[in-house]
């Protein structure tokens, strides 16, 4: 907002930090040593990774040369992602210290492999698909197909998916998804034939076409109302 941006700039000229044409807006930081109190440096960053870079910047200089020098602008990193791909997403322990790791490692993005937007899906404008539903149905879907899993399994998914993402969000690490496309419903055709012709689905259908539609809407009207992207692939 326009006024934190003047909060920003007051901020600055009251610790005699010159920022020129910097903008705070991303993970760059600037630092001074010339502040009121002896021995101490000021630091301003707009993210926590910003900071962490500073941090990391300061350690780096003492430990180099022994003192930290005046540094009026910093940006880094050159590069807009730096992250990790992760396969093991639905063992809690494993993503926390996949979280500690990379921020320890100064990333700022993680992207979920072995999820899929399906996975989170409760299909309700379907109902002749959702009398296919099998209560207790925890099975992994195969590579190619997939099968209607139980509302409770996919309920604490969304749960799971929602606090993971503002845990992150937290320390300004985004999270990314990966989901590929086409892998359809075992039990499409069987509730709605009018997609399909014989045991394929007709990909080009008006009626795939809005299957596919609602399927993406109820996403991101719910677990992926906060999500940072979408890595689609597609057969």
């Amino acid at each position: 907002a326009a006024s934190d941006v003047y909060k920003r700039q007051i901020c600055a000229r009251k610790n005699r930090i010159a920022l020129g044409d910097f903008d705070l807006n991303g993970d760059g930081y600037v630092f001074r040593t010339d502040v009121p109190s002896p021995g101490a440096c000021l630091a301003a960053a707009y993210s926590f990774l910003g900071l962490y870079y500073a941090l990391d910047e300061l350690a780096d200089q003492r430990e180099r040369t022994g003192r930290i020098t005046v540094v009026n602008r910093i940006e880094r990193p050159a590069l807009r992602f730096r992250g990790i791909t992760m396969y093991d997403n639905w063992n809690a322990e494993y993503m926390d210290s996949c979280l500690a790791w990379v921020l320890e490692n100064r990333l700022n993005r993680i992207e979920l492999k072995d999820t899929d937007l399906d996975d989170f899906i409760f299909y309700k404008k379907f109902d002749k698909l959702n009398k296919f539903r099998r209560k207790g149905d925890f099975a992994e879907p195969a590579w190619g197909h997939a099968s209607l899993s139980d509302e409770q399994k996919i309920q604490a998914q969304r749960d799971w998916l929602t606090d993971y993402i503002r845990r992150c969000h937290d320390y300004d690490i985004e999270i990314v998804m990966w989901h590929h496309e086409y892998v359809v419903l075992d039990e499409l055709c069987q509730a709605y034939p009018e997609m399909c012709e014989g045991d394929s689905v007709l990909y080009g259908s008006e009626a795939f076409f809005e299957f596919l539609e609602s399927k993406y809407d109820e996403f991101f009207e719910g677990p992926g109302a906060e999500i940072d992207g979408l890595v689609l692939t597609t057969v």
